[in-house]
Parts: structure tokens; sequence; C-alpha cells
């Protein structure tokens, strides 16, 4: 199984990411910045989730997607 996951670099993200590796299955993502994904082995494709370009990269040869991004920005004050 491949599955794509969307906020790979995140807290949540990068949980999923473990839990998919360790089971075996293939991982692909997409990231702003390649060095902060720490699941080793999995295809990065650096890009946004507004890039059309990079999300149909992220999503080839997957048979699902998980989306962990946080709709919160951190510059937002409460």
């Amino acid at each position: 199984m491949k599955i794509a996951i969307f906020g790979v670099s995140g807290r949540t993200g990068s949980l999923v990411a473990m839990e998919a590796l360790s089971r075996g299955w293939q991982i692909s993502g997409i990231a702003r910045d390649k060095t902060k994904v720490s699941a080793a082995g999995a295809d990065i494709t650096e890009g946004t989730p507004y890039d059309i370009s990079a999300v149909k990269k992220a999503l080839e040869g997957c048979d699902a997607v998980v989306s962990t991004i946080n709709s919160v920005t951190h510059d937002r004050q409460i």
C-alpha cells in the first residue's frame, strides 16, 4: 500500500507516517522543506497543497490520502 500524507512534516503527520512505515507501507507527501520530514524513506515532494503540480506528483501511485494539515496559523492571536 502507498499513501500520500499531506502535512507529513507536522506533529500528527509524522506520527501517521511512522505508523504507516511500521506496517511496511510506502509514504508520499508534500512539504515546504524536505529537511523537516522525519519519516526516513518517504518520497517527499517539495511544495504546498496549493501547488497542483506538487499534489499530482505526490498522488502518483497512491492508494489513499491522509490529510493532517493544520488549519490554524501560528501568527493568529486568540
